[in-house]
């Protein structure tokens, strides 16, 4: 198969930078991509491929017409025993899958001439040889039900291995001389299945020399020369394994399901070399059931503080049960601490009944945690620092109470659903249906989360799963 569904990695990459970048016209903060080479991204694909397209390359291969080795002379026979001679020929093989095995039924046409001795001398005969034919001249040909099948897999190098095998030949309308006491046709099945079983064996010869590695390496060298991703870099792209389950046949094609597992690396320039080693090959589904894409998002301390006064700064934020009763921020600063904490100092004005205080300067930790199935993260559980909190508690500010505030207000939530839904509304759009030459794409994402978050003193690294569902449809023609 020559199709690049790698190009799906590449654009969908390139769609989420774009979402990205369009947001930054409205001041929103761009993080930087990066992949992590312990995650593991998967496509999971339903495949649909014409059936009649293999089924014409295998008819290519299978002698259409069997004849007796010796022929047009007749088989070698002992003087009391018939020689006989047959041409027999088939119908266009037609196929049926389950899993890996292709099996097929197909009815043959056959005729048989020969000759036989009616008296012999030892092994000599004695008298002039009798004529008969069954199936030939002003004869209808006579028929046989062959039934068989192909089992084939892919070996670790990508060598294609088939094993063809005939399970069944049964005449339909046998050719029946009773005064020779003989049964013709039984001759004929006997002879022809060691015909066919030689030429299945020159078949699943034939087929072994097909090595997919070889279609598909300008392909893997492709992908790990990379792509270019606009101000990002450039995507490389290592497969590791491939695998293919879920083989049926229906109506004229043949479907299954397609799963690529594969490291994306995301660097400055183009890696040199010859690329990645050749992925293993199985026929048992990967543990992913659907598409998931995993990268990297890293947002800097400097990232971060923008995010959070854009998010905080210059509005009211309610800390007691009177509308009286807010915060009002002026600025914060955040730095990264090696425990994976981040240090908050906020400058900012206090209205309480009891306390009215303009610009005080709060000192606290937090640790920053996905929230709300990966499509927020929160500054959860404040250290307030200790003089601060003194100098709080002598003007009467409840902190305990507010902490608790802290908490169900959202103060400290950032929202990742715009540009979530932004690059996924993006890539929806354009994966709906695509078509590159012979292969169609139709499908959605469904998700895009943050699956993990790891805090640094100089960045906060986030883990994207997009997850989606799409089905690659082959229509190349042999």
């Amino acid at each position: 198969m020559k199709f690049n569904f790698f190009g799906l990695f590449f654009f969908l990459l390139v769609l989420y930078g774009c979402g990205l970048k369009s947001d930054a016209t409205q001041g929103e903060v761009l993080p930087e991509i990066a992949f992590s080479s312990n995650e593991v991204s998967t496509l999971v694909l339903p495949v649909s491929i014409d059936l009649r397209a293999i089924e014409r390359k295998v008819n290519a291969i299978v002698p259409w017409e069997f004849k007796n080795p010796e022929w047009p002379g007749f088989m070698p026979a002992a003087c009391n025993e018939p020689k006989i001679k047959y041409a027999l020929k088939r119908d266009s093989l037609h196929f049926k899958v389950e899993g890996n095995t292709l099996y097929f039924d197909v009815y043959l046409k056959y005729g048989i001439e020969g000759e036989m001795c009616p008296a012999c001398w030892g092994e000599s005969c004695a008298s002039p040889m009798v004529p008969f034919s069954c199936g030939v001249g002003k004869e209808s040909p006579r028929v046989m039900h062959w039934v068989g099948k192909i089992i084939w897999t892919i070996g670790g190098n990508l060598q294609l291995k088939t094993k063809s095998e005939s399970l069944q030949l049964t005449p339909m309308s046998p050719c029946e001389f009773t005064w020779f006491k003989l049964d013709f046709t039984r001759l004929v099945v006997n002879q022809m299945q060691g015909a066919i079983q030689s030429s299945f064996a020159q078949v699943d010869q034939a087929l072994s020399k097909r090595n997919l590695q070889q279609d598909i390496a300008p392909l893997l060298q492709q992908m790990y020369s990379g792509f270019p991703i606009q101000d990002q870099g450039v995507l490389s792209i290592s497969p590791k394994k491939l695998a293919i389950w879920n083989l049926k046949s229906n109506q004229g094609r043949l479907e299954g399901t397609l799963g690529v597992e594969t490291e994306l690396k995301l660097l400055d320039k183009s890696p040199e070399g010859n690329g990645s080693s050749v992925p293993s090959f199985s026929h048992q589904p990967l543990p992913d059931k659907k598409s998931v894409i995993r990268f990297q998002l890293d947002y800097s301390m400097e990232a971060i503080q923008r995010i959070c006064k854009q998010h905080l700064i210059g509005r009211k934020w309610p800390i007691g049960e009177q509308a009286e009763e807010y915060l009002w921020i002026h600025d914060c600063t955040i730095q990264g601490k090696p425990n994976g904490l981040l240090q908050v100092e906020l400058i900012a004005d206090i209205h309480t009944k009891q306390l009215n205080r303009k610009k005080v300067k709060v000192n606290f930790s937090a640790r920053p945690v996905l929230e709300r199935n990966g499509m927020a993260i929160r500054l959860s559980d404040p250290v307030v620092d200790f003089s601060a909190k003194n100098q709080l508690l002598e003007w009467g500010f409840k902190w305990e109470s507010w902490k608790s505030r802290f908490q169900d207000e959202n103060i400290f939530l950032l929202s990742l659903v715009p540009a979530l839904d932004k690059a996924k509304m993006s890539i929806n759009d354009k994966f709906q249906k695509e078509t590159w030459k012979d292969i169609t794409v139709n499908g959605s994402l469904d998700e895009l989360r943050i699956s993990k978050l790891y805090c640094t003193e100089n960045n906060i690294q986030l883990t994207v799963e997009a997850t989606g569902q799409w089905a690659l449809i082959w229509n190349k023609s042999f």
